[in-house]
């Protein structure tokens, strides 16, 4: 474990010592260069593609809920129409078994 914390300090100091003797050479048109082509630039592309993932996903869940919620609607309508249905049914059962009786 010490050895690798040692590792990762000595990478860091010779990354830091790399970067002071490329300073000179660096210009403003290098830096962003490496800004917008350099792991900056690779990363703020990955970030806007995941980005575009994450809203694409999000829609999907909410048309997808609004399509469970229509589902349901149309559920509760089919039940009350089908209940509506026997009702009917019951009340023409009732008045023609209400008749047969007035008729006896």
């Amino acid at each position: 474990m010490q050895l690798s914390h040692n590792l990762k300090y000595e990478y860091n100091a010779a990354l830091a010592k790399m970067f002071e003797r490329a300073m000179p050479f660096m210009s403003g048109r290098v830096w962003l260069h490496f800004l917008d082509q350099g792991m900056v630039g690779r990363l703020k592309q990955e970030q806007r593609k995941i980005l575009l993932e994450l809203n694409r996903l999000q829609n999907k869940i909410s048309i997808e809920q609004e399509i469970k919620k229509t589902y349901k609607l149309l559920i509760i309508i089919l039940v009350f129409a089908g209940c509506l249905f026997i009702l009917d049914d019951i009340i023409k059962f009732g008045y023609t078994a209400l008749q047969r009786c007035i008729i006896k």
